[in-house]
């Protein structure tokens, strides 16, 4: 039994047809280019491993170098480049440039650790150096500013002025005398008393 398709299915199926014939080939060159440098990185960090272990410490950095300038790496890909160019630099004596490299790890990992028994003692030791540097800055920006405490201004003191109590003293004996002279006068209704002087001033 024959059956009929519509001049639209028709066209429906050529369309079809035309864009897998288009978009199959470019999918086919467009994906191998965009994995094409994820997976040259891995080639790159493998191959300078090797160089690493060889001795090759130079052409071992120049390799991570190219690997950690490229934009879409792995966070894996990272641990491993930062690692391999700070032990390199660290074969090398070149130890601030391997702590340059090992605090650049830290701050994307910050919990990464090196596994104590791949590695020599001395890079042991300079990573946990570049772990406390981070420790130290990290407590300085979390800890308040402390205010230097004001300095007390000196206390300035009055001088005494010299001759105060004797005054004092005269000024008392002055009143003592005149009231007993008013109370005098007052019981003995004045008369022909004669009044007693008044004390003699202190010397």
């Amino acid at each position: 039994m024959h059956t009929y398709k519509s001049p639209l299915t028709n066209q429906i199926l050529i369309c079809v047809l035309i864009l897998s014939m288009i978009v199959t080939p470019v999918f086919d060159c467009v994906l191998p280019l965009l994995a094409a440098p994820q997976e040259k990185c891995s080639v790159e960090l493998t191959e300078a491993e090797s160089k690493y272990q060889e001795g090759q410490l130079d052409e071992a950095i120049a390799l991570v170098r190219r690997c950690l300038d490229k934009d879409n790496l792995t966070l894996e890909e990272s641990e491993r480049a930062y690692k391999l160019i700070g032990k390199a630099y660290h074969a090398k004596g070149l130890l601030a440039e391997s702590k340059e490299n090992l605090r650049k790890l830290l701050k994307l990992i910050p919990n990464w650790r090196p596994d104590p028994n791949l590695e020599t003692p001395s890079f042991l030791r300079l990573v946990d150096e570049v772990i406390k540097e981070l420790e130290a800055e990290k407590a300085k920006q979390i800890q308040p500013a402390i205010e230097e405490p004001k300095k007390e201004e000196p206390k300035v003191e009055q001088p005494v002025k010299k001759g105060g109590g004797k005054k004092f003293i005269f000024i008392g004996g002055v009143s003592a005398a005149a009231a007993a002279v008013a109370v005098l006068f007052l019981l003995g209704g004045g008369g022909d008393k004669q009044l007693p002087g008044p004390p003699p001033l202190p010397q």
